[in-house]
This record gives C-alpha cells, structure tokens and sequence, in this order.
C-alpha cells in the first residue's frame, strides 16, 4: 500500500465515523479520541511496510505482574492476535493493543477491525482495573505447562 491508498482508507474511516476530512498529517500519523480521550487510538503509515499501525492505548492502566502474564498468555501461539497483541509501548511505559494491516486486509475497512480493537481494549481495561481474571481467553488450551530446563537434562 502506498501513502495515497493509505489516506484513501482513514478518509472512508473518517466518513464512516462521520468526521469528514479525517487524514493522515504530514508524518503519516492520525489520532482519534473516544469517550472524551479516555480510550486513544492511533493510526500511523507505515511506508516501509505498506501497511498503517493501530494502536489502542490503555494508558492509564498499570497491569500487575500477574495481570501481565495473563496479557502474555493471552496470545500464546498467536492465539486470538487477529485483534492485535499486547505490548508496552517502550518511550511511555503505556499499555497499548496495536496490531499492523496491510491492504489486502482493508477490504471490509478499517472500522471493523478498529471496533473490534476497541472492544478487546476496553473489555481488558475493566477486567484489569478490576481485578477481574480474564477468563477462558488466557487459559491454556490443552499445552502442558513450561518447566524451566535446570535440572531436567
């Protein structure tokens, strides 16, 4: 994807959203805010790759230790990544989801897979500022459990 097809899918997004005029700045970069700023989304081109970045930002959540490794676990195998994957984002130390598309998986537009994003982000946001466990969506399916290799050779 060039940067030309690239404006042309966050204009459709824009229209969609209703923001007409919703483009990429002169660093390939957009921002959206939702509910207020409490949820970020950026969306950036990527001209190495031809492919544009997402990044749902959970910034004001600061997973525990044992929240992280259920973040981790949650994509074991690249289970469940066709929402993005967990990372922290290293300048800020922020949480985010982000997940790279290319254009062959723009067909459907980038709302449907931004919506999805959003509603994997914000179902995580709660179970961590809760407390809450995430379910069957970390569990292990079936692998057995890592046993370090100290004393097994």
């Amino acid at each position: 994807m060039d940067r030309t097809q690239a404006d042309a899918h966050i204009a459709r997004l824009g229209d969609v959203l209703g923001l007409g005029g919703l483009v990429l700045d002169d660093q390939g970069l957009c921002l959206l805010a939702l509910d207020g700023g409490a949820l970020l989304i950026k969306m950036g081109y990527q001209p190495q790759s031809g492919s544009i970045n997402l990044m749902v930002c959970l910034d004001k959540v600061i997973p525990t230790p044992v929240q992280m490794a259920d973040l981790l676990a949650a994509h074991f195998g690249w289970a469940h990544v066709d929402t993005g994957v967990f990372a922290i984002e290293p300048g800020t130390g922020a949480l985010v989801l982000q997940r790279r598309c290319g254009d062959d998986e723009l067909g459907a537009g980038l709302y449907s897979i931004i919506d999805a994003m959003v509603n994997v982000a914000e179902r995580w946001r709660d179970m961590l500022a809760t407390g809450a466990g995430p379910g069957p969506l970390a569990q292990p399916r079936g692998r057995k459990p890592f046993f370090p290799l100290a004393g097994r050779v």
